[in-house]
């Protein structure tokens, strides 16, 4: 996951992605020591 390569500023987080959730990708991040903020948002109708 590039998030782990590198130092950010920030991250900005889609909810939906295709595949898996956003939420899990930012707990995989939280898991994995990454402190950096994140943005999440969702495009919903």
């Amino acid at each position: 996951m590039r998030a782990t390569e590198g130092s950010y500023d920030a991250i900005i987080l889609d909810i939906m992605l295709p595949g898996r959730s956003g939420f899990s990708v930012c707990a995989e991040l939280r898991d994995a020591g990454v402190w950096t903020p994140i943005l999440m948002f969702a495009a919903l109708d």
